[in-house]
């Protein structure tokens, strides 16, 4: 009886040894996944390409409720205003207004392209003036008046379009359009200049915009 117990312990040794040994070669294999991960391309670029409503007789309006109302030429014809528009980089602009007076309307247009490989929107808009007031756009935002050469007083009222969060898809190129009217606080003939930067992000980006 008891050599049949010797016996049975090498057996039960190997026994176990080969469960560990199993056990141990499952616990150690490794998997090899061979593959490629390609990441998409976020780019956006303002088109060279702008455009102003003032091209020669000035335009006027009124503004009644934080909306602009009966853009019309000015009558009888006068031009003494202008504004020019100039790209400053792919997601900046720097406006030029000369000779304004109260109730010089200007409206203000040009493309942004989807030079990328995945869609996008605009996070917010920055109006930056020379000198040194600001105003940030959100989604929420779009009219405000504003004190651009920061002397107190409040010289235009601006009504940006509604181009902030839209998703803008790879090889589009919306239009983007704001518009300008220079408030009766303002002073006669002055010259003004801002740029507007664009903040643009990937479409599913969810930074706050402030």
């Amino acid at each position: 009886m008891q050599n049949k117990k010797l016996m049975t312990i090498p057996i039960l040794l190997t026994f176990i040894l080969l469960i560990t040994g199993f056990a141990y070669a499952c616990w150690s294999e490794t998997l090899y996944i061979n593959g490629t991960v390609e990441t998409g391309t976020l780019c956006a670029e303002i088109l060279d390409a702008s455009n102003v409503k003032d091209k020669g007789i000035d335009w006027t309006c009124d503004i009644i409720d934080g909306t602009f109302k009966n853009v019309r030429e000015t009558c009888p014809p006068k031009d003494i205003g202008s504004t020019t528009v100039t790209k400053i980089d792919d997601h900046t602009v720097k406006v030029e207004m000369y000779d304004i007076y109260p109730g010089y309307y200007e409206e203000i247009s040009f493309h942004v392209h989807n030079c990328g490989t995945i869609p996008w929107k605009i996070l917010r808009v920055n109006f930056t003036s020379a000198a040194g007031t600001e105003v940030i756009l959100c989604e929420d935002s779009s009219f405000f008046t504003w004190d651009v050469d920061n002397d107190g007083t409040d010289d235009l009222a601006v009504n940006w379009g509604n181009h902030i969060g839209a998703q803008v898809d790879p090889c589009s190129s919306p239009e983007i359009s704001f518009q300008i009217y220079v408030l009766q606080s303002a002073t006669e003939g002055a010259s003004m200049d801002f740029t507007v930067k664009m903040d643009i992000v990937n479409w599913n980006c969810d930074e706050p915009c402030r």
